[in-house]
């Protein structure tokens, strides 16, 4: 297996390379400008609702129009309501037959919650919508911030409060090589920016 990004490249070879679709679109204009073949027989395409996104959404749209008809297409998506009409454009423009599988049933069910600041954890959604104290906060004209808009948020310290609320192992995405590097110095290295208060650490409200 290999790896493409815009900051890494390691056995770009290989049989099968896993890469961001701005790559494989950069590919898809360099074998049309040479006039030569995509070396691949399947291209899969996760988080599709990017369709969808006024900055990327070309993007993928361009993967998927200039994409040789002989290439099997996967789409993956957990947030597309729109998939038969998807399916619908895609059987237009590369004149094959697409078939749509959905599943609406999770095997693990999702809890929404909020994390603020003060180190509480409360529930994002309430009986009438978002939870009062959610709303409390996003009313706020000038709320806490664990960090500013530019920098990464103290993750040591957003890890403690997990453990101590037994929700480790966690996953966070992030969306660059550089940021993940960085979020690693600020967990090994100790808490760092906004320290959360042992008091709000203690409270279970």
């Amino acid at each position: 297996m290999g790896i493409l990004t815009g900051d890494r490249k390691e056995n770009p070879d290989a049989s099968i390379i896993v890469g961001t679709t701005e790559v494989l679109r950069d590919q898809l204009y360099d074998a049309i400008h040479e006039g030569t073949d995509l070396a691949a027989d399947l291209v899969i395409l996760d988080e599709a609702d990017f369709l969808g996104d006024k900055d990327r959404g070309v993007v993928w749209e361009e993967v998927i129009i200039y994409l040789p008809p002989r290439v099997q297409l996967l789409l993956l998506s957990a947030t597309i309501n729109n998939a038969h009409q998807i399916a619908h454009w895609l059987e237009s423009i590369r004149s094959k037959g697409c078939t749509v599988v959905e599943e609406r049933v999770r095997p693990v069910s999702l809890y929404f919650l909020f994390f603020p600041p003060t180190g509480k954890l409360l529930p994002l959604i309430g009986s009438r919508g978002l939870d009062r104290k959610v709303q409390a906060y996003l009313k706020s004209r000038s709320p806490p911030v664990l960090a500013a808009p530019t920098d990464l948020p103290p993750f040591g310290e957003v890890i403690r409060v997990l453990k101590r609320f037994e929700l480790l192992p966690a996953i966070f995405f992030l969306k660059s090589r550089a940021d993940c590097d960085a979020a690693l110095e600020l967990c090994s290295n100790g808490p760092l920016g906004y320290q959360l208060g042992r008091d709000d650490l203690n409270k279970e409200d």
